[in-house]
């Protein structure tokens, strides 16, 4: 596919569907994860995602990796993905799970 737009279709629901439009809703901590060199999907996508949960003051981590694409096949990137992660999920069961 050449853009979203042909794999996914246009329409109301796109909107709809945008977890990005709906960050007032979430209620758990985020983490996202992204290699600025994803070809799969564009670093813009966690970047606007950040940014909504930042307006509505929900809770979210946001690792940016540059130059790594969409599978991190750096080890140390890997290694630090992974360590975030874990302390991530340890501050967000800390705090009674996710909804807290």
């Amino acid at each position: 596919y050449n853009s979203v737009s042909e794999f996914l279709g246009r329409g109301e629901y796109i909107d709809q569907g945008s977890p990005a439009k709906q960050a007032a809703w979430l209620t758990a901590p985020v983490m996202l994860v992204h290699g600025t060199r994803d070809g799969n999907v564009r670093i813009r996508h966690s970047e606007v995602m950040a940014g909504a949960l930042a307006d509505v003051g929900r809770p979210a981590k946001f690792l940016r990796f540059e130059g790594l694409n969409h599978s991190l096949y750096d080890s140390e990137a890997r290694a630090q993905m992974l360590a975030e992660s874990d302390l991530f999920l340890r501050e967000a069961f800390s705090r009674g799970g996710a909804g807290q």
